[in-house]
C-alpha cells in the first residue's frame, strides 16, 4: 500500500477536521540553513467557530527529506505549536 505525500497527508487531516483552504499567500520563510533566502511556502487550511482548527504545511523548495532547519524554524514552529493547541475538554 502507498504511503500517502505531504500534501496528501495534510489534506486528509484539514477535511477530518472540517477545515478548508485559506489563500493567504504569505510571504515565504527562510527556515534552512542549508538553502539561501526565503525557502519555505506555507499550505493553511482553517475552521472558524468556537472550536477553531488550524492545519499547516510547510514547504522548503530545494531541500532534502531531512532539512538542516535553522534557529528561526525551532523558534516559529513552537511558537506555532503553542498558538494552536487544542484546548482540554476537562
Amino acid at each position: 500500500m502507498p504511503v500517502p505525500g505531504a500534501v496528501e497527508s495534510v489534506s486528509f487531516w484539514a477535511r477530518h477536521n472540517g477545515a478548508s483552504p485559506v489563500d493567504v499567500n504569505p510571504q515565504p520563510e527562510d527556515l534552512s540553513d542549508r538553502t539561501p533566502g526565503p525557502d519555505t511556502q506555507v499550505l493553511r487550511f482553517e475552521r472558524a467557530g468556537p472550536t477553531p482548527v488550524t492545519v499547516e504545511l510547510w514547504s522548503i523548495a530545494g531541500e532534502t527529506h531531512v532539512p538542516k532547519m535553522s534557529d528561526s524554524f525551532h523558534e516559529q514552529s513552537t511558537e506555532w505549536m503553542l498558538t494552536h493547541r487544542k484546548e482540554d475538554p476537562d
